[in-house]
């Protein structure tokens, strides 16, 4: 019987576990110490500004599908979610341009600063990290696209 208890237990944890992750409700902690070389927060302003200006920089975003469809997301964005296990693989789909800069996003910051660790890896010269991510593009009242209506 208590084999059993803990047995139901451990699947109740994992089921938990499953739906805090799909629900964004999880929350990873930011990768210790500086950024990357070539990885650098900029302002809100500053963000909606290259946006705006710059076609030649990409806009990627590494929240979940069901955070990019409800919430919506920044303009000219592109969905890589992070918690994909082929991440790496997905973000090579986009054809971008290592030499040119890209602006990454998520939730609040974390997830966006761990990709920009992956991204240095891989060669990317420069990767600008809005300071607060999704929630203070949200908060300072910037233009959203594509969220769902409620």
């Amino acid at each position: 019987m208590a084999m059993n208890v803990r047995l139901l237990l451990l699947t109740l944890s994992l089921v938990h576990l499953t739906i805090s992750i799909a629900g964004e409700k999880m929350t990873i902690p930011p990768p210790r110490g500086p950024l990357p070389a070539g990885a650098r927060e900029i302002s809100i302003d500053e963000t909606d500004k290259l946006i705006r200006e710059r076609s030649d920089i990409a806009v990627i975003d590494v929240r979940t599908s069901p955070e990019y469809a409800e919430q919506g997301h920044l303009p000219r964005a592109q969905l890589v979610d992070y918690f994909r296990e082929d991440f790496i693989a997905a973000l090579g789909t986009l054809k971008l341009d290592p030499a040119k800069p890209c602006i990454v996003y998520c939730a609040v910051g974390a997830r966006a600063r761990r990709v920009a660790e992956k991204m240095a890896k891989l060669g990317f010269k420069e990767v600008l990290l809005p300071k607060g991510s999704f929630k203070a593009w949200k908060d300072s009242g910037k233009q959203i696209m594509g969220a769902a209506k409620k």
